[in-house]
Formats: C-alpha cells, sequence, structure tokens
C-alpha cells in the first residue's frame, strides 16, 4: 500500500511540471536557487572592477530563447552607510524612483520583500539598447545587487525577445529564493 501512495505521488510530481531547484552560492554573499534543468555558467570576472564591480553569477535556462539572468554588485561610496533592509518602504520606494531614473524606458513593478531579512528588492521592466529586461536591485552599505533577467529570439543570440509572464514568475522565484550570507 505505501509503496503505491509513493509511486502515484511521484507520478502527481512528474506530472505537474515541478523541478527540483538546483542552488547557486556566492561566497561571502548569497545563495540562490534556480530550475533545475537550467546550465550555471559561474562568474565572469572578465569586467571586474576592485571595490566597484563584480559579476557574481550567470545562469540560463536550456533552450536558445529562455531566460538569462546576470548577478551583479556595484559599489556605491556615496550610499556606503546605508542599508535599505532597516529603512521604512517609503526609502525602498525612494530607492526604486532612483532607479527609474538611471534606466531607459523603466516601468515599477513592486517592491518585493525577501526571505527572513524581509530585503526590499526593487523590481522593474527596463527596455534598452539590448532589448526587454526584468530588473531586481537592492542596496546595503553601498553595495547594489542587481539581478536581470532578458531573453534572446534564437541561437544567433543577437536580438532579444518580448518577456513573458512566465518569465516573470520564473525571475521572481529567482529573487524570492536569496538567502544573504550574514557573517
Amino acid at each position: 500500500m505505501t509503496r503505491r501512495i509513493c509511486i502515484l505521488l511521484l507520478a502527481l510530481l512528474l506530472l505537474s511540471g515541478t523541478a527540483l531547484a538546483a542552488t547557486l552560492t556566492v561566497p561571502d554573499v548569497l545563495t540562490l536557487t534556480y530550475p533545475d534543468n537550467w546550465e550555471d555558467y559561474g562568474a565572469d570576472d572578465r569586467d571586474d572592477v576592485k571595490d566597484e564591480y563584480y559579476n557574481l553569477g550567470f545562469i540560463c535556462g536550456p533552450g536558445d530563447s529562455d531566460l538569462n539572468v546576470s548577478i551583479d554588485l556595484y559599489y556605491f561610496p556615496e550610499f556606503a552607510d546605508l542599508r535599505l533592509f532597516e529603512l521604512d518602504d517609503q526609502a525602498a520606494q525612494d530607492y526604486a524612483g532612483m532607479l527609474m531614473e538611471d534606466y531607459e524606458n523603466a516601468s515599477f513593478l513592486e517592491i518585493r520583500r525577501v526571505g527572513d531579512h524581509a530585503i526590499p528588492f526593487a523590481i522593474l521592466e527596463i527596455e534598452d539598447s539590448y532589448g526587454p529586461c526584468y530588473i531586481a536591485e537592492t542596496l546595503t552599505n553601498g553595495w547594489d545587487l542587481c539581478i536581470s533577467a532578458y531573453a534572446y529570439v534564437d541561437s544567433h543570440y543577437d536580438a532579444s525577445r518580448a518577456l513573458t509572464e512566465d518569465d516573470l514568475e520564473v525571475f521572481l522565484g529567482i529573487v524570492d529564493s536569496i538567502v544573504p550570507i550574514v557573517n
């Protein structure tokens, strides 16, 4: 009887399309999860500038037109004493407004509080010279954590496609999974 129940539960999981999640760990910064069938291309440090900018990782779906997600860290010394997660919702809204001024054709989607620390991420949809993109950003001690997602039309990787509600759902799932590594 127990074996039949296990087989039935396994079949239901397979039919529901539920995928196990893979974990990306950025030492001393964060962990996050992403769909199990995605690729983790790791960090690309070719453009890193010490104490100014670091690429922390790049993950993407298995198909040529699937979502691509980059995780980046930028330092802004003028915000060295600011911890957005310690401030109220109005401060997070002000931060989102500042971001919208920095991006071309930006639309504010929401302030999303993530994890046990209720880290506020400004979620934006932008369109720039590379095409449409979802952005999630937060700030602590001058470090701006930026997660961006876009998708190509095909395997030529020279044109981006419009993003969908399904893309947004996957992106927000990744953002929601962020857990800071607190020393």
